[in-house]
């Protein structure tokens, strides 16, 4: 969850600092003299991928600390290194953001709670089952803001103020990932913002479970507030002058000449059709995060990287998939991290005789099934976000004979087109044990059937208790419409003789 920081270090004892910048851990990069005096103005220190600026009485320290992370363990490409000094595609847990600080305070001799933030990145990566590509291109604007920053071929919008910016990106397509990854993330560039909506975060100590819950509800607040045209809406659905409004708002020239209530009615007019005519994928998205910042918070580590995108074809041949046999691991030394500020190549770490590092099993921990994708997945995902009223028509579906010569009939739901395999005999539609069942097995489909079921009221219930409650509870009152079947008698049946007063 946690990127880019940075930190301010008051360091009173400059001759010790001064030692521990040029004990071999990193790298003298830049100097800057007074061509007057000759007096050095500016020092610059590299270590992997973060940059110390040091100064009379303290020093400034930024960089990315997940970026930092995969470096120590060889999380990386050559490649990436070298272009973006790093690679952040994959997820950042809590367990891991602790010991890169523990790590940092280490190798400077400083405690987390000296370390002042001045500007931190709260973002998570989201693996999701369409085109990251076409989702970004539906983006109008964020609040009232409808000039956002374009870069790198339109997979990069970014939205900036005064105290933050707002970034939305291809992550999947910057490192060439084998899935569809868009990564939602606030760049808070002054403090004030997080302050502001009661995000107590002021140093490297307050980077906790309970902050950053906090940060989170702003990240999400943030993404909430992105107004975008869906691209899967379904434009036979609409009427033509639904389409001729819809056309006049992808201009972005016309958002300007609206007044305030006419932005605010358009806005309305965009979320009514996202939720009803299209396949919600801002929805899917915001759902997608609520459960990879639980995966974080559960310490839920992920393989040592993503699938390429061509591994036949990649010429160096490295596989990043993670064997039967490999652990995971947990930066505890900061001293034997590199030898002579030569960062660690990327070998096997069992091979590594300089990296004195704990071990921890990875059966221990859990793997989400988007690592762990195959191709046969990969072809399967298409049909999950096909439009499910096509799924309505096909109640059942028979299987092929048996050798006793009966025919096995495999029911499904009317409304989802999920079987009803984990249902009781003589369900007609999906209940509880199906919604734990995929919610356990099948998130991404499970995701999208929320983001179906629930295009408005958002991930937590309004009534009832819980989720699973509100879920069921809407594919029942869509069965009983689908057949007609209004959930209570009219009042007229229980009040015949009452008078009519029009």
């Amino acid at each position: 969850m946690v990127d880019f920081i940075k930190i301010s270090v008051s360091y009173p004892d400059n001759d010790k600092l001064h030692q521990i910048l040029t004990s071999g851990a990193f790298l003298y990069v830049e100097q800057e003299t007074d061509p007057y005096t000759g007096e050095v103005v500016k020092e610059v220190y590299k270590y992997h991928n973060m940059r110390l600026k040091p100064y009379n009485g303290g020093f400034i320290l930024k960089g990315s600390i997940h970026k930092l992370h995969n470096e120590l363990i060889g999380n990386t490409r050559p490649e990436w290194t070298a272009k973006y000094n790093g690679f952040n595609g994959d997820r950042f847990t809590l367990s891991e953001v602790e010991n890169v600080i523990k790590h940092l305070c280490k190798l400077l001799d400083v405690q987390a709670g000296g370390c002042v933030l001045q500007n931190i990145e709260i973002g998570l990566n989201n693996v999701i089952p369409f085109s990251a590509f076409d989702f970004l291109q539906g983006i109008q604007a964020h609040r009232n803001n409808f000039a956002p920053t374009i870069k790198h071929g339109r997979n990069y919008f970014e939205f900036g103020y005064s105290q933050y910016y707002l970034k939305l990106y291809n992550k999947g397509k910057q490192y060439g990932l084998y899935d569809e990854v868009v990564r939602v993330e606030v760049k808070v560039i002054k403090m004030q913002k997080l302050h502001n909506a009661g995000v107590p975060i002021h140093t490297l100590a307050d980077l906790s479970t309970d902050n950053l819950q906090k940060a989170f509800e702003v990240l999400t607040s943030e993404f909430e507030k992105v107004v975008n045209i869906d691209n899967s809406l379904r434009a036979n659905e609409l009427t033509e002058k639904d389409l001729i409004r819809l056309n006049e708002l992808r201009n972005p020239a016309f958002w300007q000449n609206m007044t305030r209530m006419q932005v605010q009615r358009a806005k309305e007019f965009l979320e009514e059709l996202n939720t009803t005519f299209s396949d919600n994928q801002k929805g899917q998205i915001m759902r997608k995060m609520h459960h990879e910042k639980e995966a974080i918070f559960n310490n839920e580590i992920t393989p040592k990287c993503y699938k390429i995108t061509d591994p036949e074809n990649d010429q160096n041949n490295i596989s990043f998939s993670p064997s039967k046999n490999e652990k995971c691991y947990k930066i505890t030394d900061p001293e034997n991290t590199s030898k002579n500020g030569v960062m660690l190549q990327n070998y096997p770490l069992s091979k590594r005789e300089d990296c004195n590092i704990e071990k921890t099993d990875l059966e221990k921990k859990v793997v989400l099934s988007s690592e762990n994708m195959s191709l046969e997945y990969e072809e399967k995902r298409d049909k999950k976000t096909s439009n499910f009223e096509d799924k309505k028509v096909e109640k059942n579906e028979v299987e092929k004979p048996q050798k006793n010569g009966v025919k096995k009939i495999k029911k499904s739901c009317p409304i989802t087109g999920v079987e009803l395999t984990h249902e009781k005999e003589g369900a007609r539609y999906i209940r509880t044990a199906t919604f734990l069942h995929l919610r356990e097995h099948d998130p991404e489909r499970y995701i999208l059937l929320c983001s179906y079921l629930l295009p408005r009221t958002g991930y937590k219930p309004v009534r009832e208790k819980n989720i699973i409650m509100h879920l069921c509870k809407q594919v029942r009152n869509l069965y009983r419409k689908l057949n007609n079947q209004p959930n209570k008698p009219p009042l007229q049946k229980h009040f015949k003789n009452q008078l009519e007063l029009f």
